[in-house]
């Protein structure tokens, strides 16, 4: 979600519900895989392949909802989740 571009009913419930959410937002997937303890992850782009590839750790924890290929590769606690 790119935050500067919400506009209307979406962008009033994030500012008056959540305001911090932007300060907490990365474009960058790399790091996001590095520092979350928790992935969940929607979506199998090659960017996003890849970042879980080189960057899961032990002791995170990876949901899946997007059925990603070579799950037992993933270094994360992996739980593959509604499907």
């Amino acid at each position: 979600v790119n935050v500067a571009r919400l506009s209307g009913a979406h962008r009033r419930f994030i500012e008056e519900s959540i305001p911090h959410i932007a300060s907490v937002m990365t474009d960058d997937v790399e790091q996001l895989v590095r520092e979350a303890d928790v992935l969940v992850v929607a979506t199998r782009t090659p960017e996003v392949l890849v970042a879980l590839q080189a960057h899961t750790r032990p002791g995170q924890l990876l949901l899946d909802i997007a059925v990603l290929p070579d799950r037992e590769a993933q270094r994360a606690h992996y739980r593959g989740v509604c499907w």
